[in-house]
């Protein structure tokens, strides 16, 4: 398709005179629209509705397993839409990103389309420029929604873990039967009918094992240049699965790097980012999350959440408004979040070197394995540890030069020396 055509010409080009600005470089920045208008430390606000709670899988790692049903009516998503297009407004952003959400997204696709327009004209009238994305098992991507969905420029975010023994350890069908076959074919059909697509591997104890086998297979038999490692912060770790944890980004980064020294770049989110933090010596802190001010995700009922991890507890103690009232803008979720955020930071955060390109300020991840809003847990800090030391490895590797023109669009000016000291020091 023409995402990978663009990839690999431009790496190739003398010079790398090309950016890429379709690239996906969160948490800092969300995924640009085709027309290419976001810029670093400029995160807009971007809603995530939850349209059904229902789903066609059974996974057995996941974090919005439906524990109830919902469906959200079209009312309620319009609502919702406006409250978030008069937050980004309140924020002075000028951008509005919509996902949709489930359970299975697309078990609701007679809302989809509707909302799409919608979300249009409410943004134009806000003077909004629209993105949109959509997360989603693929077990029904069709070929009529594929086309939509490319016609629409929606990015797809397409869950699958592997081959299909990784893969079906997890995610069966509603009968207990493998899944993997048509997935594969649907996401196949997607890359190559030239939309926006990323597969996402929920990195897991039971998966960790396979990262690199899981992302050199799905590279050859679909095409993908596009990952994301979603880590499963809500499973039990064990000092044993973290020390595997370590071996296999240790192998994945060193296939990272081959396709880079090949000229065929692959991205995988939890490396990219990491490495283009580290080279600009840090997270720039306009770009982070702030809870509630650049995400909000809205639940069946109408209940409005600061990110849809935290959404998917549906739980009142981490709720900041409903969309017939809208934000509470003096919610306590709303003080700030995470190390570095507020003044209520881990003290182990605060003397650790790696404190300026950690993870550390994402509340729901914090939630999730500490408890505390302010606190990672064991995983997420083992975690992090994990991604700066594969990440400074695979930049004394490659050539920095040509990663960093690849990657300007994202990478602000710094003299090569202070660029050295940043990956050489451990800051």
């Amino acid at each position: 398709g023409r995402w990978r055509t663009k990839l690999v010409e431009s790496f190739r080009t003398s010079g790398l005179r090309e950016p890429l600005t379709h690239i996906k470089m969160l948490p800092e920045v969300a995924r640009t629209s085709s027309d290419g208008a976001m810029k670093i430390g400029a995160k807009p606000m971007n809603l995530t509705l939850y349209l059904t709670f229902d789903c066609n899988q059974r996974c057995g790692y996941c974090f919005a397993a439906p524990q109830q049903t919902g469906d959200m009516s079209f009312q309620t998503a319009s609502e919702a839409i406006s409250v978030a297009a008069n937050a980004a407004t309140r924020n002075g952003d000028h951008h509005l990103g919509v996902r949709f959400f489930g359970g299975e997204p697309l078990m609701r696709w007679d809302l989809i389309p509707a909302l799409i327009a919608e979300t249009r004209n409410i943004a134009a009238a806000h003077g909004l420029r629209t993105s949109f994305s959509v997360s989603t098992n693929a077990l029904t991507l069709n070929e009529e929604r594929r086309s939509f969905l490319l016609q629409n420029d929606v990015a797809v975010g397409i869950s699958i873990d592997g081959t299909r023994e990784v893969h079906d350890r997890n995610r069966l069908d509603l009968d207990g039967g493998s899944s993997f076959e048509l997935v594969l074919r649907n996401a196949r059909a997607a890359i190559d009918e030239d939309l926006r697509v990323e597969l996402v591997l929920v990195v897991d104890p039971t998966t960790i094992g396979d990262l690199r086998t899981s992302v050199e297979y799905l590279h050859d038999a679909t095409g993908a240049d596009f990952f994301i490692l979603s880590l499963n912060v809500d499973a039990v770790w064990t000092a044993h699965d973290v020390s595997r944890l370590a071996h296999s980004y240790k192998e994945l980064a060193d296939y990272f790097a081959d396709k880079f020294d090949q000229g065929r770049p692959i991205q995988i989110d939890a490396l990219n980012n990491k490495m283009n933090v580290l080279l600009r010596s840090g997270f720039i802190r306009q770009g982070l999350c702030t809870i509630g001010q650049t995400d909000l995700a809205v639940i069946p009922d109408g209940r409005i959440y600061p990110c849809l991890r935290l959404a998917a507890r549906r739980d009142d103690a981490y709720a900041i408004g409903h969309v017939a009232t809208g934000v509470n803008w003096d919610s306590a979720l709303m003080s700030g979040c995470g190390p570095g955020q507020n003044g209520d930071a881990d003290p182990g955060c605060r003397s650790c070197r790696h404190t300026e390109t950690c993870l550390n300020w994402c509340a729901a991840a914090n939630i999730a394995t500490s408890g505390r809003s302010t606190q990672p847990g064991m995983v997420m800090c083992k975690h992090e540890k994990i991604c700066i030391g594969v990440s400074k490895a695979v930049l004394k590797r490659i050539d920095r030069d040509a990663y960093r023109d690849l990657y300007r669009e994202y990478l602000p000016s710094m003299e090569p020396s202070q660029r050295i000291i940043a990956i050489e020091s451990g800051k």
